[in-house]
């Protein structure tokens, strides 16, 4: 009895499935893989960095992405949005364009208070022209010197801004 009721299921979902009109679907695939080129068009242009320094007591996620910072102190509340000025925005981006992104993942911390409690874990993710990059875990406030200046432009705008 199982078998005849799911033979005659599946026929009537066939059956359903088959009415649909060919040239309406290949419209709209089209119309979808020219919807996801321009997104991806628009990835390759977009540079997004993500700062965050967590623990228990500590909870700070700093994210710059055009010319907009989200800044985000407390787990539950919804972040602010500041406006980032050109001059601003264009001294972050020459310090991403210096940075060795693909030498990120290799970066060591130079300290490791973050690994007794002494310390918020600090983390920093840029991404650009479709690719993450993302250095080990530091302690919050002691960078690698080598995404240091980048951390401290970004964390001296939001400050500057809230």
């Amino acid at each position: 009895m199982k078998t005849i009721t799911i033979l005659i299921f599946t026929v009537l979902l066939n059956a359903c499935g088959g009415a649909k009109d060919i040239s309406a679907s290949a419209q709209s695939d089209e119309s979808k893989s020219n919807a996801s080129m321009e997104k991806a068009m628009q990835d390759l242009n977009d540079v997004t960095i993500e700062y965050s320094a967590i623990t228990r007591g500590v909870f700070y996620v700093l994210s710059v992405n055009n010319k907009k910072a989200s800044i985000k102190k407390n787990r539950t509340d919804e972040p602010t949005i500041i406006t980032i000025d050109d001059i601003d925005w264009q001294d972050l981006m020459q310090l991403v364009d210096i940075t060795n992104l693909k030498g990120m993942s290799s970066m060591k911390a130079p300290s490791a208070a973050r690994l007794y409690d002494g310390a918020a874990i600090g983390g920093l993710k840029i991404t650009k022209d479709g690719e993450t990059y993302e250095v080990p875990s530091f302690d919050a406030g002691n960078p690698n010197t080598e995404v240091a200046d980048l951390i401290n432009k970004m964390l001296a705008i939001a400050k500057d801004k809230e």
